[in-house]
């Protein structure tokens, strides 16, 4: 096995405003930084991407909701989506009891002013729980005139009982614009409540705006952070902004021991190198709170004989796994665990706040003695099934384009690996082959042999396959690392989530011998995973509807060269009706970026960065319907975008430079009315009304293409010659085309004839006169139509007005507004 370092080239450093209140009075403080304050219960700067929810804050856990799929984040903010008038969304994150006194801060604010009724009301609310909360709520009226006021929940958000006097800001609110609220509550027999609020960019005031005191018996004890939003019966509907979320203990007060800065952990896999690509999801990047319910501790220096309590922990983890009840919590203390896990009861696992931990599937190798020009160790018993397909023990094809295995590197599918201090040596077939940087494994002999000499170094090898088999419905994996297992092809993946509705969250899943993460099953949610460095396939995903994902890092995959067809590189799915993909990047991968396939249907793909990857950089074949808004795509080998077969696809606002051809959109003989071609979903009725696999319609739309290293910017071909672009109901508006020179690429478009050759067009004059597409396109020959961020340039920026298509409603996101007009994607590298 050989690597490559894969990662991310941004770090977003975020300011806090976080607030310190006594017991007894008010004291007063501001600090920056870019993660949790020491003490903060609750952190969160939303420094992410997520849908169908928040994810899990920086500190402080995963978020609960009245309606996941109202609340976001992308930009650096999260959203609420209040879809109606009248209508309320809350999230939600626990607290333990012992947080009873507390400051609880969140900076909100409206997309929009309302311009009738009564206004958006946005509230922060402390204690919260069991249908009960103290709640600062700022009330913003149209014209921006903001009213601030405190009241308790007595069991419902409509049941209000008044606490001190509302307040009206002295300053009013801008759409766009945030106010930072807080709301600080201490005390049990008397409550002490204090409430302010001002503009996030501002100055707070000296002094509470609200200042209370709740006796009575309905008072609040203990509880959580809630977040709140509701936009009145008499104004319209509303998006919610929300950044800067806190809760800390009261100055003066004892605040809950928080985990110290992450240690390392001897034996961790290489961390991808942050000069080249910055920060991405990784162990110890994040810290966990406790769970509220039962948990089983397990630390690599506790006994499996011990109670599995915090001060007594179990050693392994099957032990806590074991043990544990369903819906418990398994928490790991830092370190490495060499264990093969099986989870058949819905669990949590999780670290232990933000300590580091690894599931390893490699032992230190020792006991080397020299032989010829080789080492040599011996009892070396550990085998893998080497079959080079998903079918076990099936050989692999020899049909063109269906082989997995590259005849150059015959010794793909064989999940054996070795690194000597962290340097993966690559695999040879025999002891005669084996050279420098080189091993090879005699099953027959039970020898391991190195081309290297390991004398004062360390050596590891793989001797375990599976890391985490999940066979329970609504399971949470999360903040830990998995690297070094070695499943072969037919074990899907090192980790495999087969039952639905599970989440995997803040997982980094490195040096793994085919694929890092499978996801198999319905209603699983991914959120700001690493899968780096695995020998063919970063993530996996087949049967997966109502799939969500969203700051997916898959980067360097494909280590062991497989064939890039049929299964390769970053990310692909399969056979899956209802797919997000967001906030993801795809890079340096040996293979496709991102590739869907095989009857996927329902499939949006927003805001992700595809980079530098060995073929295409989106691939969409044989599926329907699929939305690709915002992406960014960057020096793909292959093309920037390939449409294959594949019905009703819209290609909105994306920018892709230096590609080979940036959108190439193709027709080939294969149709889902044949029963007997590969790639129907099984699960569906034969024929499948959603399923044509005939180009179109395809829109094309306020894309950038610049720059290319093939032979055209904008192609449509049928090489079954049955179909015209006509035909195909490919449509292109409002796009631009750069060329350096004329003749670079020299045909701006190739359109499809059908029965004969397809059209070329020279200049996108002549595109417009041919085909009566590209009204309102423009051509940059000559001239950057992009930074070298990927922004886009001063001439395109300037052209956006007489070019760009307003963008439809439900193609919006946070990044790229609904209604907006803007060329090329947000993104930049």
């Amino acid at each position: 096995m050989a690597g490559r370092p894969p990662g991310r080239s941004a770090q977003v450093l975020v300011t806090v405003v976080t607030l310190l209140v006594s017991t007894v009075g008010i004291a007063l403080a501001t600090a920056t930084s870019s993660a949790a304050a020491a003490g903060d219960l609750i952190a969160d700067t939303f420094n992410r991407s997520a849908t169908n929810g928040w994810a899990s804050a920086e500190t402080g856990g995963a978020y609960t909701y009245s309606e996941p799929t109202a609340f976001g984040v992308a930009g650096g903010r999260g959203t609420i989506k209040l879809q109606s008038a009248g209508q309320s969304r809350q999230a939600e994150l626990s607290l333990p009891a012992a947080s009873a006194d507390q400051v609880a801060t969140a900076s909100m604010g409206v997309q929009a002013l309302p311009t009738t009724g009564n206004g958006v009301y946005l509230a922060v609310l402390a204690r919260n729980g069991g249908g009960k909360a103290y709640r600062a709520v700022a009330t913003i009226q149209p014209g921006g005139t903001t009213t601030l006021a405190v009241s308790r929940v007595d069991g419902s958000p409509g049941k209000l009982t008044p606490i001190g006097s509302s307040v009206t800001l002295p300053n009013k609110v801008t759409a766009g614009s945030l106010l930072t609220i807080e709301l600080g509550v201490s005390g049990s027999t008397n409550v002490a409540i204090t409430a302010r609020a001002w503009p996030a960019t501002g100055t707070p005031p000296t002094n509470p705006q609200i200042k209370a005191t709740d006796s009575s018996a309905g008072r609040v004890s203990a509880g959580g952070l809630g977040l709140w939003a509701y936009t009145s019966s008499s104004s319209g509907a509303a998006t919610i902004l929300v950044d800067d979320v806190s809760v800390r203990p009261p100055a003066g007060s004892t605040p809950t021991p928080t985990t110290p800065p992450a240690a390392p952990v001897v034996g961790a896999p290489t961390r991808p190198d942050p000069a080249i690509y910055g920060t991405i999801p990784w162990p110890g990047g994040q810290s966990f709170s406790m769970p509220a319910g039962n948990a089983r501790y397990v630390s690599p220096t506790g006994s499996d004989s011990a109670a599995g309590t915090l001060a007594a922990p179990y050693r392994t983890i099957v032990k806590a796994i074991n043990a544990a009840a369903a819906g418990d919590t398994v928490v790991l203390r830092a370190g490495v665990y060499h264990e093969s896990l099986t989870v058949t009861k819905k669990l949590t696992i999780q670290p232990y706040g933000n300590e580091i931990v690894w599931l390893d599937g490699s032992s230190v190798v020792t006991g080397w003695v020299a032989d010829g020009d080789a080492w040599r160790v011996d009892n070396w018993t550990a085998e893998f099934d080497a079959s080079p397909t998903y079918t076990r023990g099936g050989a692999d094809s020899t049909q063109e384009f269906w082989g997995f295995v590259n005849q150059n590197y015959p010794m793909a599918a064989h999940p054996d690996q070795v690194w000597i201090d962290n340097q993966a040596q690559a695999q040879v077939g025999s002891f005669a082959e084996v050279g420098p940087g080189e091993f090879y494994v005699d099953y027959a002999t039970n020898r391991l042999y190195l081309g290297t000499n390991p004398a004062g170094r360390t050596v590891r090898a793989s001797d375990l396959s599976k890391a985490i088999s999940v066979r329970a419905d609504g399971s949470v994996l999360r903040g830990f690392g998995v690297s070094r297992f070695a499943p072969s092809v037919p074990d899907m993946g090192a980790v495999t989530m087969e039952k639905a509705n599970g989440t995997v969250s803040g997982m980094a899943f490195v040096d793994n011998s085919t694929t890092g993460l499978s996801l198999l099953a319905g209603g699983i949610t991914v959120t700001d995973i690493t899968s780096a460095r695995n020998g063919m396939l970063g993530v996996h995903a087949n049967c997966a509807d109502n799939l969500s994902t969203s700051g997916v890092n898959a980067l360097g995959n494909n280590t062991e060269h497989f064939n890039s067809s049929p299964v390769s590189g970053g990310f692909k799915i399969t056979r899956t009706r209802g797919i997000t993909v967001s906030g993801g990047q795809f890079r340096d991968n040996d293979g496709p970026g991102l590739w869907l396939d095989e009857s996927t249907y329902n499939s949006r793909i927003v805001g992700n960065k595809l980079l530098n990857n060995s073929s295409h950089g989106i691939s969409v074949e044989l599926s329907s319907t699929s939305t690709l808004v915002n992406n960014l795509l960057i020096g793909n080998s292959g093309f920037g975008m390939k449409i294959n077969d594949t019905s009703s696809v819209r290609i909105w606002n994306n920018t892709l430079i230096n590609n080979n051809r940036p959108i190439n959109i193709v027709q080939d003989a294969r149709r889902a009315a044949d029963q007997g071609t590969p790639g129907h979903d099984p699960r569906q009725p034969f024929p499948d009304p959603t399923m044509s696999w005939v180009n179109g319609p395809v829109e094309v739309r306020n894309n950038i293409l610049a720059g290319t290293t093939g032979n055209c910017l904008l192609c449509v071909e049928d090489y079954s010659k049955q179909l015209t672009a006509e035909q195909m109901k490919v449509t292109a508006l409002g796009n631009v085309y750069q060329r350096p020179t004329t003749s670079s690429p020299s045909w701006v478009a190739v359109w499809s004839t059908g029965s004969g050759n397809p059209r070329v067009f020279t200049s996108l004059a002549a595109f417009k006169a041919g085909t009566g597409q590209e009204a309102a396109g423009l051509a940059l020959d000559g001239q950057a139509a992009t930074n070298a961020d990927g922004s886009p340039s001063t001439a395109v920026k300037n052209v956006v007005g007489s070019v760009a298509q307003t963008l439809p409603s439900e193609l919006g996101s946070t990044l790229l507004p609904a209604g907006s007009k803007l060329l090329g994607s947000t993104l930049t590298s």
